[in-house]
């Protein structure tokens, strides 16, 4: 029974050392840009939840201030 190794699992076998290298140092680059991309996107995110939860409070004030003056 003969072994058979699929083309994209050939395709790396035959490359060399250096090439791998090269390209899982890209991988990593890439990846590190894709995390940081992400954090930056929690921040705002984070901020507009901060700012939109401030706005909801003033509102809530402001309704209930003429709640009061209604009674």
């Amino acid at each position: 029974m003969a072994l058979t190794i699929s083309e994209p699992v050939q395709e790396y076998l035959n490359m060399d050392k250096i090439t791998l290298i090269k390209m899982l140092l890209a991988s990593n680059e890439e990846n590190k840009k894709l995390h940081d991309k992400l954090d930056s996107l929690r921040e705002k995110a984070r901020e507009r939840e901060a700012k939109a939860e401030a706005r909801n409070e003033e509102l809530t004030r402001a309704y209930r201030s003429q709640i009061e003056y209604q009674v």
